[in-house]
């Protein structure tokens, strides 16, 4: 579907209502992530107050007295073949249907495979490291760079001269200027000197959700305006750098604001990005923090788009919040994640194995495959404390990439290097620094990775 898309002109996607690309006049989404829209079916909970203009599909079948918006009168034009091969002289994807092409070989679909990297203004974290140049040596089939260093109104950064929102700075964008010569330096490194397809992230955390009404793109017309034109400002002064994979311009959203409201913006941000790099691709995914199972037709947007979800599941368990738990075990659901993700209830056993990992995943395989766009793990991974330690994690990894290879997402994992003042050993990290300043490799995790990302190739075949 999205490829067929595509040949709507840039005018046209900036032009069409929200509602009307992606039916979101009749969105199935619940309240909260406390339960899907067919448990609350199930169990009795639709006709709660705080349901009106929720689950409007499953409960109310799309009816306008409980809050649910009337189909509009418009609709898509009709679709058009998938694009041509860009002929810019600068290095983008293509990508048409699920599949995600280089320019070399245009028939040829590939994997976006690699990790996340944070900077900000701090210790150890304003420049690329030698630690971060490792990669191409330790993982030289590492191809995707997800470049999390844009803190706009983010609540690490800001209010503070670390962080990079300059309100009263149209012309660069509204970002400082310190910042921007961060990115040139860090783009340099990932796009140019590593050959990375990266991806510029802001972290917003304020901005995106956590600033409460007022004081988010959601609810603030001054600050919507100003992160959308900071896009199309990032996209004019990347153009003409090879190996821009694109833009993702709302991080893991953390509001509650309906998915309609989300989707608004991801139309208009993406149009800023477009509007100077026609041929970048727009990173976008559902609230809160990329929910896979809030991500419905709603988000459907035309053009070249890359559809992101968070995978760290078990939760408790790769986040080794609850000792106990231990990957090839059985536990209450309820104990292992949200219980949205409970289809049979909380207290019912369930056994934490691949095809449990299988089921969870599901709906993103029929979300990709019914509407033919290209899926992202923007983030995962497991902590090295996680219970059952080296065996149950061995298990986990060679299970959960096995699942990601099969379906063909493309992921980067959480995360390549951290600082010291993060766990090591026992975090996430690939490189982890102790207090001392020297680094650990985690054998254990580049290990089963350099199955997918320890040679040059990432080609489907």
């Amino acid at each position: 579907m999205a490829c067929l898309l595509w040949g709507l002109a840039l005018g046209a996607i900036v032009a069409i209502d929200a509602a009307n690309v992606s039916l979101a006049w009749c969105e199935d989404v619940p309240p909260n992530d406390e339960a899907t829209c067919a448990q609350r079916l199930k169990w009795g909970g639709c006709d709660q107050n705080y349901m009106y203009g929720y689950c409007c599909q499953t409960c109310f079948g799309c009816d306008e007295a409980h809050g649910c918006s009337p189909a509009p009168s418009t609709t898509l034009p009709p679709p058009t073949p998938c694009p041509p091969p860009s002929q810019s002289d600068v290095r983008r994807l293509s990508i048409c249907g699920s599949s995600i092409t280089e320019p070399e070989n245009p028939d040829q679909p590939i994997l976006l495979r690699g990790f996340s990297w944070m900077f900000e203004d701090k210790d150890g974290m304003r420049e690329v490291s030698d630690e971060d140049r490792a990669v191409q040596s330790v993982l030289p089939g590492t191809n995707l760079a997800r470049l999390v260093m844009v803190h706009w109104m983010d609540d690490v950064t800001y209010p503070s001269d670390k962080d990079c929102y300059a309100g009263d700075s149209p012309a660069t964008g509204y970002l400082t200027s310190k910042c921007l010569s961060q990115f040139d330096d860090i783009v340099h490194w990932a796009a140019g000197e590593a050959n990375m397809w990266t991806i510029i992230t802001a972290r917003a955390a304020l901005a995106a959700g956590d600033g409460g009404d007022g004081a988010t793109v959601f609810t603030n017309d001054t600050l919507r305006s100003q992160m959308i034109a900071m896009w199309g400002s990032l996209a004019r002064r990347y153009k003409n750098t090879d190996n821009i994979a694109g833009y993702e311009v709302m991080s893991e959203p953390r509001t509650t604001a309906a998915a309609s409201t989300v989707h608004s913006f991801h139309v208009d941000a993406c149009a800023a990005v477009w509007s100077e790099d026609p041929d970048a691709a727009c990173f976008i995914g559902a609230a809160k923090f990329y929910n896979r199972g809030m991500l419905t037709p709603g988000y459907l947007l035309p053009g070249k788009v890359i559809y992101a979800a968070n995978f760290f599941e078990p939760k408790h368990w790769v986040g080794a919040d609850d000792a106990s738990l231990v990957y090839g075990s059985d536990a209450k659901c309820g104990d292992v994640t949200n219980s949205m993700y409970c289809p049979d209830g909380t207290d019912a056993i369930i056994s934490l194995n691949k095809a449990w990992l299988q089921n969870q995943l599901s709906g993103l395989v029929e979300f990709s495959r019914t509407h033919e766009v290209p899926i992202w793990i923007d983030q995962w991974g497991v902590q090295g404390d996680s219970g059952g330690g080296a065996p149950a994690q061995h298990q986990y990894l060679t299970d959960v990439l096995d699942i990601f290879d099969s379906n063909e997402f493309h992921w980067s994992y959480w995360i390549w290097r951290r600082t010291n003042g993060w766990e090591c050993p026992g975090g996430f990290a690939a490189y982890c620094q102790f207090n001392n300043g020297s680094y650990l490799l985690n054998d254990l995790v580049v290990g089963h990775l350099s199955d997918y990302i320890g040679g040059s190739s990432n080609l489907l075949v």
